[in-house]
């Protein structure tokens, strides 16, 4: 499912609004099918805080970052949560699915 960021309290140009909505379409290939995605970016004092939540079946995945500028704290975000989404995909596709363990069990015998 696609979403778009939400950007609050500032008007962003076409280059941080596009970047940012390539992040969140790159985050849910990534991410279980199904998953939904809500992205904010916000001034915070002199910084901009960028949070990226995708929720699916599997649990949510969640990063949030403060950084100088608008893109900066995009683009972290999107690194801190691809990271989680790799981590995620290892862990799944590592272990062996049912059938697998089944035809080892059967060669081995």
């Amino acid at each position: 499912m696609l979403t778009d960021f939400h950007f609050k309290d500032f008007i962003p140009d076409a280059v941080l609004r596009h970047q940012a909505n390539r992040t969140v379409d790159r985050l849910l290939e990534l991410a279980p099918y199904g998953a939904v995605a809500v992205a904010l970016v916000e001034p915070d004092g002199n910084q901009f805080r960028c949070k990226i939540e995708i929720y699916s079946k599997n649990g949510p995945f969640i990063a949030e970052t403060t950084r100088p500028t608008a893109m900066q704290a995009v683009s972290q975000a999107g690194q801190a949560l691809t990271a989680k989404l790799l981590r995620w995909q290892d862990l799944r596709y590592s272990k062996p699915h049912l059938a697998d363990r089944y035809l080892l069990a059967r060669n081995r015998a």
